[in-house]
């Protein structure tokens, strides 16, 4: 299986919003907190065109091919846009919150947090991506996909953290 455009593609919106998101690291103003659910947008959008990538390359006829080996490839990617999407859930919906500074100092650790996790998950995927067995096969390695879970069960607990820290824990500015 060769790199493709549909690659490229995939792999260029997952770089542009990994780029806004640097760029808008630490700063609570209106346009970066937009430019920050923005470059999650793009992460997610990349991720999706990824799964649609995977799921078209895997084919039952593999040898040796089993759900759990989908599952350990396919799923890490779907874990990661719910992630992504529960944390632009929560960008949106305390957005004034967010902007106006009434959030915790613990806030902005717990985004740090997340970002470096984000971050490390994204460079794990590009590891497994440049596998010999993903160009060869389009399924990624059993031990990538796990290292993938377990980045992103770290990263549920620092989201949930998130969530409860914007709405319980606000101050006057």
């Amino acid at each position: 299986m060769t790199i493709n455009w549909y690659s490229n593609i995939y792999n260029s919106l997952i770089a542009v919003g990994i780029i806004i998101i640097i760029c808008t690291i630490g700063s609570i103003s209106v346009s970066s907190l937009t430019g920050t659910i923005t470059g999650y947008s793009f992460i997610i959008t990349g991720t999706l065109l990824l799964i649609g990538y995977l799921m078209n390359n895997m084919t039952m006829s593999q040898s040796g091919s089993t759900i759990i080996s989908h599952l350990i490839t396919i799923g890490p990617f779907v874990v990661l846009v719910g992630i992504l999407i529960y944390m632009i859930y929560l960008l949106s919906f305390y957005f004034n919150k967010i902007t106006n500074g009434n959030v915790a100092s613990s806030y902005f650790s717990f985004m740090n947090i997340f970002i470096v996790l984000l971050m490390l998950q994204m460079y794990v995927f590009y590891n497994g991506t440049r596998d010999k067995r993903f160009t060869e096969t389009g399924s990624i390695a059993k031990v990538t996909g796990l290292v993938l879970y377990l980045l992103e069960i770290i990263n549920i607990i620092v989201v949930i953290t998130l969530g409860i820290i914007l709405k319980y824990f606000s101050t006057d500015g």
